[in-house]
């Protein structure tokens, strides 16, 4: 019994259709052509993070020349000082020793700050110790003595009177910049007198 479905029958039928007939594929892109059309997306990708690099590049360089105009800004400022009186180099300096060793109050911190580091007047420095009569004007002499030349400027008054100061004129600025808590603890202006100064000076 013969019918369609029998296996010489299938194969005759196979043999007389083409194959490409029977069956429709997709035309496909020739190799060559793949790797050209991929190595131009490549290019168009390499070219587009180029020019991203480029204006990344541009944004850093001008970041770096507004920063090294605020460094050269703020050096500028630092060589000016609110003083006629020199401010030593402090560079490495802790504001807490400081405070602690001249017995500053905590309260005159950025004042301190400031007239260290920045060489401004800011408002007063307080200084805290205490004595039996009065206030302690000995942590204020030390700490002038230490980090300005103002009672270097007063010692060496004989020998060069261009750069000296005298002792009012070293009073006057002292008492400006300074302030001192007498034995109830309240702080009073003017602690540098004449006396107490001539004889720390002595």
């Amino acid at each position: 019994m013969d019918h369609s479905f029998k296996p010489f029958d299938a194969y005759r039928k196979f043999r007389e259709n083409k194959y490409d007939e029977r069956f429709v594929f997709a035309k496909q892109v020739r190799t060559d052509d793949a790797i050209l059309l991929h190595s131009e997306e490549i290019k168009k990708e390499i070219q587009i993070s180029k020019q991203s690099l480029s204006q990344e590049i541009l944004q850093q360089k001008n970041v770096s020349g507004e920063i090294h105009q605020l460094a050269t800004e703020n050096n500028q400022l630092l060589k000016t000082s609110d003083f006629d009186f020199e401010i030593r180099n402090n560079a490495n300096l802790i504001l807490a020793d400081v405070m602690e060793d001249y017995f500053i109050s905590k309260d005159s911190e950025e004042i301190l700050s400031d007239f260290l580091l920045k060489k401004r007047k800011s408002g007063k420095i307080i200084f805290t110790k205490t004595a039996r009569n009065g206030v302690s004007v000995q942590p204020i002499l030390d700490f002038f003595s230490k980090y300005t030349d103002l009672i270097e400027k007063c010692k060496n008054k004989e020998i060069n009177e261009e750069e000296t100061t005298t002792q009012s004129e070293a009073i006057k600025i002292i008492n400006e910049i300074v302030l001192a808590n007498d034995k109830h603890g309240i702080p009073k202006k003017d602690p540098i007198d004449p006396k107490n100064f001539s004889k720390y000076l002595s």
